[in-house]
């Protein structure tokens, strides 16, 4: 368990944004805002919001110093240039923040090359490369000063990964977690299969492990827990999918100070 180096309430980027310009009461949105190197025309600030939750995530609040960050602050990798990128925003009232953020790294005819996971974890793919098509969800971050609103914030990013894996046919699908996430990802019903011990990876003092998910799985849950959610994501390739109604009050207005425990 690592201690975080600035909270939650510093590490959330406000951007102006006309993301919820016709949807004043909604308190979420999720979009995919590039495919690979290639920004969607008109989600730029929503972009570097993106890049920005993950420079200060990674460097400035948990302390990692095996990232890229660039001049800017935002944080970007290689493995970018083959990857789907969602990034989840809230309206609050009076500004937009970047809250979460998710991408889809993929192994391609083009790219064949090991995703993140293999290259981390070479022990649990020595027999069995991952296959073209074979995807990594990485970059999974979720942060607010609510803990409530926090706990909500993993399922808009689920459904709309879920969503595209299913439709463009991407299986399996993998992931790096601390042992402590992969427990719980199984009992809200996102099912794993473990597939490496948990072990440091260079300039990150967390221990993580591989792990293999069950995309149907979730699907069911999703389905299970929100019977519409696939219908309200449906135009996500065209727009953003919105969920909750803005609170009166956002708690984004009374950032806690504290030393944070992740």
């Amino acid at each position: 368990m690592s201690i975080n180096l600035i909270s939650h309430h510093d590490v959330i980027p406000q951007i102006e944004s006309t993301v919820f310009d016709n949807h004043p009461d909604a308190h979420l949105a999720v979009g995919i805002l590039a495919l690979g190197s290639q920004i969607v025309p008109g989600r730029e600030a929503e972009f570097r919001a993106y890049g920005l939750l993950r420079g200060n995530t990674y460097y400035r609040q948990k302390g990692y110093r095996d990232v890229t960050i660039l001049p800017d602050g935002t944080e970007f990798d290689a493995d970018d240039a083959r990857a789907i990128h969602l990034g989840l925003f809230e309206n609050t009232g009076t500004t937009t923040r970047g809250v979460g953020s998710m991408r889809i790294v993929i192994k391609t005819e083009a790219d064949p090359s090991p995703l993140p996971v293999e290259h981390h974890y070479p022990e649990a793919f020595a027999n069995k490369p991952a296959p073209i098509k074979g995807a990594e969800i990485s970059r999974w971050i979720g942060r607010h000063e609510d803990p409530v609103v926090q706990n909500k914030l993993k399922w808009p990013l689920f459904t709309a990964a879920v969503k595209l894996l299913l439709e463009n046919e991407l299986d399996p699908t993998f992931g790096v977690v601390e042992p402590k996430l992969a427990r719980g990802l199984g009992r809200i019903g996102v099912p794993v299969v473990v597939l490496s011990d948990a072990k440091e990876m260079p300039g990150v003092q967390d221990a993580k492990q591989a792990i293999q998910i069950d995309v149907k799985g979730v699907a069911q849950t999703i389905v299970s827990r929100t019977p519409g959610a696939f219908d309200a994501i449906a135009a996500i390739e065209q727009g953003y999918a919105y969920s909750g109604t803005m609170p009166l009050r956002s708690a984004a207005a009374s950032p806690s100070r504290r030393l944070a425990v992740a």
